[in-house]
């Protein structure tokens, strides 16, 4: 795929992201104008929202990875990934001592 290709999709997916935030924030306008919302509504909604977040994650990816690739190197060396580990942290104190 194309750096162009890839932009267009992305900004595709923007659109509809943006679209499908519009519909949720009018969803949750009518649940709070409804007096007798079943808590299955709420909880619906909640499950929703939850979704577009993860959706959301996942195109901020892909605009990074778009914009600064890999270059195959998807793996992070052990070593750094746990550095800010505190777990890690603890053990080199107790191998230091």
């Amino acid at each position: 795929m194309t750096r162009a290709e890839q932009l267009a999709y992305l900004r595709a997916e923007h659109a509809r992201l943006a679209e499908q935030l519009r519909t949720l924030c009018s969803e949750f306008k009518a649940l709070l104008r409804s007096p007798h919302v079943p808590r299955h509504g709420w909880a619906a909604y909640a499950r929703r929202m939850g979704e577009h977040r993860g959706l959301l994650a996942n195109h901020r990816i892909a605009l990074e990875w778009m914009m600064y690739p890999p270059c195959g190197r998807t793996r992070v060396p052990i070593a750094l990934s746990s550095a800010n580990d505190s777990t890690f942290s603890h053990r080199n104190r107790q191998a230091r001592s």
